[in-house]
């Protein structure tokens, strides 16, 4: 993440569990390419609020998202995810034949 601070090649971002209680991401405040934030809603390392807690000014470029029911590794939520990232993808870059 900290990389599209500084490469310009870097158009869009998925973050996936972003760890906010276990590392300090505040520089991703200065994040301004679009692009995505998959939370698990039972992750012990940073869940939806503490996304948004740390990262306030993060929702302004990015879309942040949860899966309620999924853990750190989102065990059981593959699918769930691979959808969840294909919509973005779809939404950022379009459809592909």
């Amino acid at each position: 993440a900290q990389l599209a601070l500084t490469d310009p090649r870097i158009h869009r971002l998925l973050l996936i569990a972003l760890p906010v209680l276990r590392f300090d991401a505040s520089r991703l405040t200065a994040l301004r390419s679009p692009g995505l934030v998959l939370v698990a809603g039972h992750d012990e390392f940073g869940r939806l609020e503490d996304v948004r807690s740390h990262l306030p000014d993060l929702e302004g470029s990015m879309a942040v998202e949860a899966i309620p029911q999924a853990d750190h590794y989102f065990h059981g939520y593959t699918r769930e995810v691979e959808a969840r990232l294909k919509a973005f993808a779809t939404r950022e870059i379009g459809a592909t034949p």
